[in-house]
């Protein structure tokens, strides 16, 4: 209770007439005094309570009490009635005033001190309070002030509930206000959307009670701040579904997104596009230039893509350099302009750290409903499609071709008649020169496998290669290739002619458990020398680094040489390469033949030739067929290389004569173009 609060100057002139009054009439303690009398006795104490604390209210109880004591004695006297009664009915009252004023004070003091305690808590709250009456702030603690951007707790008093409010959370909070009105109480917190006065959101949860405020029904709000949490949430929840590079959405947010709007589709009978879209030689981009370049290069590429969407369609990425984009409520005819588009937009650099970089997008289209009815479906086909863009030459649009019954129909043939192949002497082996670039000497030969069926003819090794992955021959194929290229080797040897022969190796063959033992038990049928062979894995596998440098060192200590065939177009990195005792890199044919038409392409190629030889790696230049790339080759320090500018693959009576006309004239006559004026399937070096 607050101490020495000033007493008006009224309830003063209300004390001295309760004191002087009973004194002025005489009828102090007599039994023909009024009730009221005594009562006025009462009230100067009353008003001490309520203005002192309980040393002021027993000092002036005090005075009081002596002044009306002193007086009612002598009155006695004077009447001569003063008896030992009177006397004691004075102290009597004295003593009950005393009583009265130290009770009465004591509780007012408990009332004042419990309000001080309820008002301690209320403003100190980190909780929002505000009770509102008839929809207008009657009263707001400190937080909720703090909470509306506001100074003072002036500026929020009198004014609407839901001027507060978010206009998306108006109605359910008036839907709310009505129902705790109507004394439906409400034991939970629900989540509101409120706007401070920078018209910044904020996220409450909100409680209201029914309360009596001075006679009339009110509502008291108590709420808590959960803006931090909701931000959190959101960003937790952005994480989940968002490329955190790119700030794409991933592949779970489109998933469910895309489920949503198959769902659209099949109510309102729409169509929607996939766009499945690949960077061409990303990751040796990625590789050989750092992945720090490789980053900003995916986010200027998302950036790009962003440029040619509506704002209702979706770029997803789905991991490494592949891209999504949802087309929704759209036909072929747009998803071919976008298509065309986005490859448009890759012709210009891409400028990162200052140096022009140049990259090139497959995309493959798949269509709802025609190419699948369900998410899974139209990701898998337009990824097919994509897949098929690679394989026409890169950097274009394909959309996805159902197989029909004929393709399917060669297929099951081919499966069916890829098992009798091996035992009908069906496959062949071709051979091409490697040379020197320098001096056009032929080097070495790689063995390359044909199958001429009876009946279907020539079938392309990217036909028949798959099928002996997916059926499990192809270990016994590799096999067979080996055992048939060692044999000619030795065969040549016998005629005078000693060249080293290059075999490709599957990866699943390259891991076989035994393949070291049947590399070492076919040159020692053959009695030959492990320095004639060469064999040649691709990039894949790299994968798994520890197994195949295992594999790699056993081959080195029998002698073998190894080349990383297909170079810059897999797995493989420098700092995986440099663990690896490897003899000879193989520059994939795909960055010869584009030297001159990407300025890019060729200072890769100069990185990978400066690599090799700081690695100390043979260079060998695939799929050279001008005389242009030679040059290039040569000028830049390539060691070998091999193509239709030298020779095309060749039988081996055919690729003996030619190794014999070298033999005899110092070098072998480049062939060209020219000479050799074969269609593109031709020039298939698998």
């Amino acid at each position: 209770m607050e101490d020495n609060k000033e007493i008006p100057f009224h309830l003063w002139g209300v004390i001295i007439l309760s004191i002087v009054v009973p004194i002025a009439t005489d009828y102090v303690l007599r039994s023909e005094t009024p009730a009221v009398i005594f009562l006025l006795f009462f009230v100067p104490i009353v008003i001490f309570v309520f203005y002192f604390n309980i040393r002021k209210i027993v000092l002036w109880t005090s005075i009081v009490s002596i002044i009306h004591l002193a007086w009612g004695v002598y009155y006695q006297i004077v009447i001569g009635g003063s008896t030992f009664q009177n006397i004691y009915n004075h102290l009597g009252l004295t003593i009950v005033s005393f009583a009265f004023a130290i009770l009465l004070g004591k509780l007012i003091k408990e009332l004042k001190e419990s309000e001080v305690r309820y008002r301690n808590v209320v403003e100190n709250s980190p909780q929002l309070i505000i009770i509102h009456q008839n929809e207008k702030i009657i009263y707001a603690n400190p937080t909720a002030v703090q909470l509306a951007g506001l100074k003072d707790g002036v500026d929020v008093i009198g004014k609407s509930i839901f001027d507060f409010i978010h206009p998306t959370n108006k109605d359910k909070a008036i839907l709310r206000n009505q129902k705790i009105l109507e004394n439906e109480r409400g034991d939970d917190f629900l989540e509101y959307t409120l706007v401070n006065a920078e018209g910044k959101p904020l996220y409450l949860e909100l409680l209201g009670r029914q309360i009596n405020y001075k006679g009339q029904a009110a509502i008291m709000v108590v709420g808590k701040d959960i803006t931090v949490y909701k931000e959190y949430q959101k960003k937790i929840e952005f994480m989940a579904f968002h490329d955190t590079l790119t700030g794409l959405p991933n592949r779970f947010f489109l998933n469910r997104h895309l489920e949503y709007a198959l769902a659209d589709c099949q109510t309102s009978n729409q169509y929607l596009a996939l766009l499945f879209i690949d960077l061409d030689r990303f990751k040796f981009i990625n590789d050989t230039m750092g992945h720090q370049l490789g980053d900003h290069l995916l986010i200027q590429v998302s950036e790009r893509l962003l440029n040619h969407i509506r704002e209702d369609d979706i770029v997803s990425r789905q991991g490494g350099d592949e891209f999504i984009i949802l087309l929704g409520d759209t036909d072929s005819v747009r998803a071919e302009e976008i298509a065309e588009q986005i490859l448009n937009s890759f012709t210009a650099p891409f400028i990162l750290f200052g140096e022009e970089i140049y990259i090139t997008p497959s995309i493959g289209i798949s269509m709802y409903p025609k190419d699948g009815m369900d998410a899974n479906t139209l990701i898998k086909n337009a990824d097919t499609a994509m897949y098929m863009a690679k394989r026409r030459g890169k950097n274009n649009f394909q959309f996805f071709i159902h197989e029909n019954e004929n393709r399917l129909v060669r297929r099951n043939t081919l499966e069916r008649e890829f098992k009798k192949a091996l035992n009908k002497r069906e496959f062949i082996l071709n051979y091409q020169p490697k040379v020197e670039l320098k001096t056009g000497v032929i080097i070495g030969v790689e063995a390359l496998l044909r199958w001429d069926h009876p009946e279907l003819g020539p079938v392309p090794p990217l036909e028949f290669i798959p099928i002996a992955e997916e059926t499990g021959m192809i270990v016994p194929l590799g096999n067979w290739v080996l055992k048939e290229a060692l044999r000619q080797t030795k065969a040549w040897q016998k005629a005078g002619i000693e060249m080293k022969m290059a075999v490709n190796v599957s990866a699943l063959q390259f891991e076989n458990h035994s393949f070291i033992d049947f590399v070492k038990e076919m040159l020692s049928n053959n009695k030959l020398s492990p320095k004639y062979l060469i064999l040649e894995i691709t990039e894949s596998v790299m994968q798994d680094i520890k197994h195949s440098a295992i594999i790699i060192e056993k081959l080195n200590h029998i002698g073998v040489q190894v080349a990383i065939d297909d170079f810059g177009t897999g797995y493989s990195s420098l700092s995986v390469l440099n663990k690896l005792p490897i003899d000879f890199l193989k520059i994939d044919k795909s960055f010869v033949s584009e030297i001159f038409n990407n300025s890019n392409t060729s200072s890769i190629v100069k990185t990978m030739i400066e690599m090799g030889k700081n690695l100390n790696f043979g260079l060998i230049a695939e799929g050279i067929e001008n005389e242009r790339q030679a040059e290039f080759l040569i000028q830049n320090g390539c060691h070998f290389g091999q193509g239709y500018f030298y020779s095309p693959p060749l039988p081996a009576e055919e690729m003996e004569e030619l190794i014999k006309s070298q033999l005899s004239c110092g070098k072998i006559e480049k062939k060209g173009s020219a000479a050799f004026n074969l269609g593109e399937k031709d020039h298939e070096e698998s």
